[in-house]
């Protein structure tokens, strides 16, 4: 993101050792523990054993800090926390007892977190930082625009992202008639595990509409072509970020520095990858505030149509 065991007097060492303790605000000691605290929050986790989410995402933990100690021969321990409040979340930012946190964009926004966390990166499973989705339809139906839907079951996959695509679809069914909720125009809605079911249910008509990402909907294709000829998409939704890590906006500009060259790089070798790949991201992706903006949009248009946050 450099050690140093034995110092000499002379002024060229010096020189590197004063950079070194300015660098990373430590010790002489380049090996002393430095504890590095990360949080998740995420409502679909809520609904798993507490205990296998605190063992996943300590994995996740403990891979970013294996990624910072061997690129930088340093010894960083991650210690992970997950938070079912956002209210305590925020308390714990405010405090300084969280330095990096993981949590889907619509969390972000509702804990305001431009006013103390700083969106750093976003993991993907495909090979853009945002996301694409499309509402698909069995094309035997004769369905060709989303007004067409009303009283038909909607099918979308369970994911972490699904509160912002939901937004994005009630905002669309708004412009042309009004409801309170995604229930009251669609007869059913129903969340299933895999995105690749999403496109398996339509082509055999056993889902009347669904929602899937490009990604998901590309390998599908690619995988069994029948499945593109058989399927309709009727409308697109993209260029968001779903979710995002974040950092404290109070840590100092160098560790920020450490921590996001170390965590980029983490798909530079196979043990970074191995690790990546376990949460099913592909590449992760240096994001701003800029790259926010079209999930922002979304979230602030479903706050005046529904008048709910």
């Amino acid at each position: 993101m450099y050690t140093t065991n034995k110092y000499s007097k002379q002024p060229g060492t010096l020189i590197i050792l004063a950079i070194v303790i300015l660098l990373f605000n430590v010790t002489t000691d380049a090996q002393q523990e430095r504890i590095f605290k990360f949080a998740s929050y995420g409502k679909l986790l809520l609904d798993v054993d507490q205990d296998d989410v605190t063992a996943a995402l300590q994995v996740m933990a403990d891979a970013f800090a294996d990624a910072v100690n061997r690129k930088y021969d340093l010894n960083y321990k991650f210690e992970n926390k997950f938070y079912s409040s956002l209210p305590v979340l925020k308390q714990a930012i405010i405090e300084e007892n969280v330095d990096c946190l993981s949590l889907p964009i619509i969390e972000y926004f509702r804990l305001n977190g431009d006013s103390i966390i700083e969106p750093y990166f976003t993991g993907t499973s495909g090979v853009r930082a945002y996301r694409e989705f499309y509402i698909i339809v069995n094309k035997e139906n004769g369905y060709t625009a989303l007004s067409d839907l009303k009283n038909n079951e909607l099918l979308t996959p369970q994911q972490n992202y699904n509160s912002i695509v939901d937004m994005w679809l009630f905002n669309e069914i708004n412009k042309f008639e009004k409801i309170n909720k995604l229930g009251e125009f669609f007869s059913r809605v129903r969340q299933i595990e895999y995105e690749s079911k999403v496109i398996l249910e339509v082509f055999f008509n056993k889902a009347d509409v669904g929602i899937i990402s490009r990604n998901a909907y590309e390998v599908a294709i690619s995988m069994n072509p029948q499945l593109k000829s058989k399927t309709l998409i009727i409308g697109e939704f993209g260029r968001i970020i779903t979710g995002l890590f974040a950092l404290r906006k109070t840590l100092d500009e160098n560790t920020k520095e450490l921590f996001e060259n170390s965590v980029l790089s983490m798909g530079d070798d196979d043990r970074g990858t191995q690790i990546l790949n376990l949460f099913k991201i592909d590449h992760l992706y240096r994001i701003n505030n800029e790259m926010l903006e079209g999930a922002r949009k979304v979230f602030n248009e479903y706050k005046l149509n529904s008048k709910s946050e």
